[in-house]
């Protein structure tokens, strides 16, 4: 309050300001016109140095920001209302410069199809190629690998298998001959001596019987 008292005061000790037009448009004299707008532009500058202060009262700052509109309006710079420096921190203007959060826009349908390309119905060939490539390179060595190991366990399955066949009927074999027992061994020695020495005396035999004739027949060897 004691602020306002003290304003009005120096305000009182001012000599009267000279009437205006309440617009600069108005006036026809061109010489007045121009020193109306250049003593407008000193208030206007006064008071926007006036509410730099962070320290004025609402009230006041509400005022000054109003005579600063005013002002603005009766040099004829456009219509609206502004608010400058520490005004825009008054409660409730504060959130007028807060950015709003942008509502996000329904897509119609149009716009959806519009978005739609080649890519969508995988059209890109060549897109697909270079992403797919590797991975199906990849995936053919794999089962090239994987087709190896089963064809070699396969084989070497029917090697051994062939191996085991083998034995079994070398096995067999080998159990169903008989093997002779110590007299039958005997027996068989016995008898191949007998060969032997029948062999032998029939080959005497025959060989006189052949040197006979040949003595008959006048032949000498």
């Amino acid at each position: 309050m004691l602020n306002r008292f003290i304003a009005l005061k120096a305000e009182e000790k001012k000599k009267p300001k000279e009437r205006h037009h309440f617009l600069a448009s108005e006036c026809r004299d061109l010489a007045v016109a121009k020193k109306w707008d250049q003593q407008i532009m000193r208030e206007i500058s006064h008071k926007v140095t006036e509410i730099q202060n962070d320290g004025l009262e609402e009230h006041r700052l509400c005022d000054i920001n109003d005579e600063i509109n005013k002002l603005i309006r009766e040099n004829g710079h456009g219509p609206g209302y502004r608010y400058f420096k520490a005004a825009k921190k008054l409660p409730g203007v504060k959130k007028l410069f807060e950015k709003q959060p942008e509502l996000r826009k329904r897509r119609t349908t149009d716009d959806i199809y519009k978005s739609i390309d080649a890519s969508y119905y995988g059209y890109r060939d060549e897109v697909l190629a270079r992403v797919k490539g590797p991975t199906e390179a990849k995936m053919r060595t794999e089962a090239e690998e994987e087709w190896q190991r089963v064809l070699f366990e396969e084989e070497e399955d029917v090697v051994v298998e062939e191996m085991r066949e083998r034995e079994d009927k070398e096995r067999e074999f080998f159990v169903h001959v008989p093997l002779p027992d110590d007299k039958e061994i005997e027996r068989m020695i016995v008898e191949r001596k007998k060969i032997e020495l029948l062999s032998k005396y029939a080959s005497e035999g025959l060989l006189e019987e052949q040197s006979e004739a040949m003595d008959i027949l006048n032949i000498y060897s």
